[in-house]
């Protein structure tokens, strides 16, 4: 299989990953939510629990591809066992503060463009902006570390898996 094929596959793979993660995360939040403050939503329960899950998701699909292509140009032919978890978490972190802050100046052109005074809207736009750049750089550096610890984790057992099933077949065979 061609290198960027491979390397489409695993960012398409990660953010699966990530996005049906962060759906789960969205599930028992907005079920949380909808069991204690039921009066407050603006339609049906089920109707919101599922659209805040599938927009978790698909914020986690973006964030995990976005992550996993940070990972195939930062470190192209390196293997995760090379890959530090602190170095991870940085790329994380990167990639939620990158995300949050292209998205946020898409919807304040947006606004300015609907004609919205740009005097209203930067004192609630910028503490908005930046608890949920935080808030994302620390959720994407958490993930992004748990990424590359299962990832070592995954591969080491494969590897050892391969080598019992190997000798367990090359002891099969012996014994015929």
């Amino acid at each position: 299989m061609k290198t960027w094929l491979r390397k489409l596959r695993g960012v398409a793979s990660i953010g699966a990953i990530w996005g049906l993660a962060c759906s789960v995360l969205g599930f028992a939040i907005s079920a949380f939510v909808s069991m204690i403050w039921p009066e407050i939503l603006p339609f049906t329960v089920v109707k919101y629990v599922v659209t805040v899950a599938l927009w978790y998701g698909i914020g986690g699909f973006v964030l995990g591809s976005g992550f996993a292509g940070v990972l195939a140009t930062m470190h192209g032919r390196k293997t995760f066992e090379e890959l530090t978890r602190g170095r991870a978490a940085l790329w994380g972190a990167l990639t939620g503060v990158g995300v949050v802050t292209v998205t946020g100046l898409i919807n304040l052109g947006l606004w300015l463009g609907r004609g919205f005074p740009l005097a209203e809207l930067i004192p609630p736009f910028v503490p908005a902006l930046v608890v949920m750049t935080c808030m994302f750089g620390a959720v994407t550096a958490g993930l992004g570390a748990l990424t590359v610890s299962l990832a070592r984790r995954g591969s080491a057992e494969l590897e050892a898996g391969t080598v019992l099933h190997e000798s367990k077949l090359l002891g099969d065979s012996s014994e015929s």
